[in-house]
């Protein structure tokens, strides 16, 4: 994130890179096969967890997210540093109620 103050993109590649931890984190807790995408682990989330609401609609968000912004041809390139940190803020909290999910 240093380096991000001069090389904005730098903060777009930590919120892909947060993404994709998010995605690895719900991966491990519902053990679904490599292929499934992160719809589909949101879902198998629902299915076997009881996901307080403010955590399911963060992981819709995060999903809205990955698609529009950072998975998508079109996307941001960069972003202002105020919300690349937010972003990963709640990315890593997001990533720890998941995994603390019983």
């Amino acid at each position: 994130m240093e380096a991000s103050v001069i090389h904005y993109e730098f903060a777009a590649l930590a919120v892909e890179k947060a993404l994709q931890a998010l995605e690895l984190a719900m991966r491990f807790k519902v053990d679904q096969s490599p292929t499934a995408g992160m719809s589909r682990l949101i879902e198998s989330l629902r299915k076997g967890y009881s996901l307080r609401p403010e955590l399911d609609e963060f992981l819709r968000d995060m999903l809205r997210l990955r698609n529009k912004w950072v998975g998508h041809p079109r996307g941001a390139v960069t972003y202002p540093m105020v919300s690349a940190v937010s972003f990963l803020r709640h990315i890593y909290a997001g990533v720890v109620e998941i995994s603390d999910l019983s």
